[in-house]
């Protein structure tokens, strides 16, 4: 037998009961008590940033963050392409894989360093990111859509998850559109 479950440990999952509520057939030691926030860090963007954002239309949030990816070349092409393909602005974070290399973007594109989540996440309109549980939950406290699981597309605000090895311009261009939508803005 499982040994939570037999001395009544208490165990907290740490989600949005909206994406997953509690399921009727788990034992009254498990609760999910949504997500975690801290407080919003002090931070001054960098004047390139605040110029970036305040130069064009809306943008939107492109980031894989702590994921080291194999070839971070290919899917910077593959961002670019997807960004370019629908004509939207696009912050992406360099992120451990160091997405853009040296390059410090041009008028549709702005590759960014370290940065907190909670201040850009209110210069943006949809998040197109990893998966993280840090990133879903900011995009969503900020009512942003976001591509990530099949939790968030049930709910409308965020289009059919894309597996990482299946992801192409195409598909991510396909994506992001969906979350430029009015529907998906208004279910995030």
């Amino acid at each position: 037998p499982c040994l939570t479950k037999t001395l009544g440990v208490p165990v907290t999952y740490c989600w949005s009961p909206a994406l997953a509520p509690k399921s009727v057939d788990w034992p009254e030691n498990i609760d999910i008590c949504g997500f975690f926030f801290r407080d919003a860090p002090k931070y001054q963007p960098e004047p390139a940033l605040e110029q970036f954002l305040a130069s064009g239309p809306p943008l939107i949030y492109i980031g894989f963050s702590s994921i080291v990816i194999d070839d971070p070349d290919k899917l910077t092409v593959t961002i670019l392409d997807a960004v370019r393909a629908i004509g939207t602005r696009a912050i992406v974070s360099r992120g451990w894989s160091k997405l853009g290399g040296d390059s410090a973007g041009d008028d549709q594109v702005f590759f960014l360093g370290d940065y907190p989540h909670e201040w850009l996440f209110q210069h943006i309109t949809a998040v197109i990111h990893h998966r993280g549980a840090g990133t879903t939950a900011c995009g969503l406290l900020n009512a942003k859509p976001t591509t990530i699981g099949n939790m968030v597309h049930a709910g409308g605000a965020g289009p059919d998850p894309i597996p990482f090895k299946a992801l192409n311009n195409s598909n991510l261009a396909e994506a992001i559109l969906f979350c430029l939508t009015p529907e998906a803005s208004a279910a995030a």
